[in-house]
């Protein structure tokens, strides 16, 4: 008895190049002296890594969403998570060597909010269509 053919992972190599791309466009911002922006008020630094590092785990989650085989949503978070995170602590040490910029413990806990933030949301509200893992985990009848 032979098993069954595997699903392709078309969708899945579709989407790996957005939270690539994410992450260039973010090391270009991070590799620039001077930001292409002025702040508008105090702490708008924060609120741009969180937001920043909220669209990269949403894209990270949405691509390995549509693994196959599908991992579990522990360990697809998980990973999201660490591929986010883990970006986050290198952009902040490549910041250390590019002038005028610096490597900031506050902005990693911002990028890091972000990320949960997004994790928590999208395990939650995840639409079926985009992110079939994460809706099959928690639309399962008799799960909590």
């Amino acid at each position: 008895m032979s098993a069954p053919p595997a699903k392709n992972n078309r969708a899945f190599k579709m989407l790996l190049p957005l939270p690539l791309a994410m992450n260039v466009a973010l090391f270009v911002l991070s590799n620039s002296p001077t930001l292409p922006i002025e702040t508008p008020f105090l702490h708008f630094d924060k609120l741009a890594h969180f937001g920043a590092y909220f669209v990269l785990c949403g894209l990270w989650i949405l691509a390995l969403s549509w693994k196959h085989p599908p991992l579990r949503v522990s360990r697809l978070l998980g990973l999201a998570l660490l591929l986010t995170i883990g970006y986050g602590m290198l952009d902040e040490i490549h910041q250390l060597f590019v002038p005028n910029r610096f490597g900031s413990l506050a902005d990693l806990l911002a990028d890091a909010l972000g990320a949960l933030a997004a994790a928590g949301l999208l395990h939650r509200f995840a639409p079926e269509q985009l992110f079939p893992a994460l809706a099959n985990d928690h639309r399962t009848p008799g799960k909590s």
